[in-house]
């Protein structure tokens, strides 16, 4: 569970981003790992920029997951951020939609990692939108 708790309205514009693009975007990594995992930061080491995330506060911190192009670090995210939920995967090489599931939420993005990671924020927004106790 997130620490930041994004908002309704923070989850729903990275998730237009996260369907809206196909090429590598290291910012929207570290956006997705700022709103879904625990903590983010992006250092400088001379003119170097290296983008480092941990999951935890008493964590070590290790390089940022390429979650918009890697689809073994977008299902890395989801089993992190939803451990058990059933999730699947379809489209065929080449082509330019993909579509994914996380539970019963489903999204299309034009790569397999990005589509994963757009059902991922589908149930989480699902999930704000439920009535609190």
């Amino acid at each position: 569970m997130s620490l930041n708790l994004p908002t309704l309205q923070a989850l729903q514009a990275l998730l237009a981003r996260v369907e809206g693009g196909g090429e590598e975007d290291r910012a929207l990594d570290a956006e997705i790992a700022l709103h879904l995992g625990e903590a983010f930061c992006m250092r400088r080491w001379y003119s170097d920029v290296v983008w480092q995330f941990r999951w935890q506060a008493d964590c070590e911190w290790e390089p940022l997951p390429h979650f918009t192009t890697s689809l073994d670090a977008a299902v890395a995210l989801v089993e992190r951020v939803r451990p058990g939920n059933v999730l699947e995967v379809e489209g065929f090489a080449g082509s330019a939609q993909w579509g994914a599931m996380v539970a019963e939420h489903g999204a299309t993005a034009p790569t397999p990692a990005r589509a994963l990671i757009a059902a991922l924020l589908r149930a989480e927004i699902a999930k704000a939108q439920e009535p609190q106790p």
